[in-house]
């Protein structure tokens, strides 16, 4: 992602939805949250979001839009797009290690409901936004955008969409290569800082160090509870509760994740 970034390719794919709206609130609001959804379950959500977003308010500021229906919609649509594949969210590689699923089960389950989630979604923005979305747009404030030129380095974006396409094609066929999502992961960024010619100082400086020590730190607890037995008790505690009633129990799951995620 941070060897991307340099390419200015995240910046043309907003400025290329600015462009295709033509001012019309509605119109940006959806390229804008297509844009989102792609990009999220393949360079991950949080990314997607951090990348974007800054594009988003020049184009809002541009047009004379309110920037927090677009923000709003950018954040969602990346956290849908971002269920549909393992690397889309870092709790996607959490649960895939742990349950023993591979990059074409979360294809296979996850990307239909992300595509009908991401659709009712559309609609439900148009509601959502009413009132702010019926403000158009100053359209002249278009007329000096051209997208191509936030493309910085054309033959390194070529190289890099080369390496990105192999690595999605490596992540798809890990199980049969016998390779961990990690390994994959490492290759590609390898192959991607050659072919880029990148200063590690460059690409070091993308890498999200303080949410990794995070997630081994949280790793480190939830592993001492498992030890002294307190997941176990819970686990059993809430197994009784539910008395077998898997419908119950796959409800209580998802609103209970829900509510402590938010908090979490």
């Amino acid at each position: 992602v941070g060897v991307l970034k340099q390419t200015g390719l995240f910046e043309f794919l907003a400025l290329w939805a600015a462009k295709r709206s033509g001012g019309h609130p509605y119109k940006l609001l959806v390229l804008l949250v297509l844009v989102g959804a792609a990009v999220a379950p393949i360079l991950d959500n949080v990314t997607c979001v951090l990348l974007v977003a800054p594009v988003t308010l020049s184009v809002c500021r541009r047009l004379g839009l309110p920037s927090a229906p677009y923000l709003i919609s950018l954040i969602l649509a990346s956290n849908i797009g971002g269920m549909s594949t393992l690397i889309g969210d870092p709790p996607n590689i959490i649960i895939a290690s742990r349950a023993g699923l591979t990059f074409t089960d979360f294809l296979v389950h996850s990307l239909p409901l992300t595509v009908v989630l991401l659709a009712m979604f559309v609609v439900m923005a148009r509601w959502l936004f009413r009132k702010d979305l019926q403000q158009m747009g100053d359209v002249h404030g278009l007329d000096d955008l051209r997208p191509v030129d936030a493309i910085t380095n054309v033959r390194m974006l070529r190289r890099c969409l080369v390496v990105l396409g192999l690595v999605m094609v490596a992540f798809s066929l890990h199980a049969v290569m016998h390779l961990d999502p990690s390994v994959v992961a490492m290759m590609g960024a390898g192959a991607m800082v050659l072919v880029s010619r990148t200063e590690p100082e460059e690409f070091l400086e993308e890498v999200e160090w303080a949410t990794l020590a995070f997630f081994m730190a949280l790793f480190v607890l939830v592993g001492a509870l498992v030890q002294v037995g307190v997941i176990g008790a819970i686990s059993e505690w809430a197994a009784e509760a539910m008395g077998g009633r898997e419908l119950l129990g796959a409800t209580a799951l998802l609103f209970g994740s829900g509510v402590v995620g938010a908090f979490v």
